[in-house]
């Protein structure tokens, strides 16, 4: 450019890259805090690069080449789930025996198949376990719970400031009268 000092080029390129870095991390869902310590710059200065138009445009057209990537890989493992539930079954059946006709070993080759059923929602069961308790409450029930709540919830505020601590969460398992 004609007048523009030789390092302001220079800094203008650098501001450039600065840029793209800060909308590739965007997109790889880096928040603003994370990006700023990373490049040694201001939260507010990747706020201003995300919000800009030029900075709106390139993650918006980076996101959309992503999520055309993922649906393509997508669709990949989805015509792939035949294959790979054909070499489970033949190794479970016993039709392969042996390593010696292929060129990769069978638990690899399991391994590999039985993680890609993985991805595709073809997955092992899962154990899910917990605990339910039902129960029939009155509004006075309610009522009740709620005052016993309140009580502990003073008891506890008040007992933190008597003791000198600082109290973020508390769980009342069982209340006992205090003599005086």
């Amino acid at each position: 450019m004609k007048g523009v000092p030789e390092d302001r080029k220079y800094q203008i390129q650098a501001v450039r890259n600065r840029h793209h870095e800060i909308v590739r991390l965007v997109v790889l869902g880096w928040d603003n805090k994370r990006i700023a310590k990373q490049l040694g710059i201001g939260a507010q200065n990747v706020s201003d690069v995300k919000n800009s138009p030029l900075g709106a445009r390139s993650i918006m057209i980076l996101q959309a080449r992503r999520d055309a990537n993922t649906v393509s890989l997508a669709k990949m493992l989805e015509n792939d789930v035949p294959k790979n539930f054909d070499l489970i079954m033949q190794v479970r059946d016993g039709s392969i025996k042996s390593d010696s006709d292929l060129y990769i070993p069978i638990q690899l080759r399991m391994l590999a198949a039985t993680k890609l059923l993985d991805r595709e929602g073809y997955g092992p069961t899962k154990s899910v376990t917990g605990k339910f308790v039902h129960a029939f409450l009155t509004g006075d029930d309610i009522e009740d719970i709620k005052k016993r709540a309140d009580v502990a919830s003073a008891n506890a505020s008040q007992q933190a400031r008597i003791d000198g601590l600082e109290v973020a969460e508390a769980e009342v398992i069982k209340q006992e009268r205090v003599p005086a």
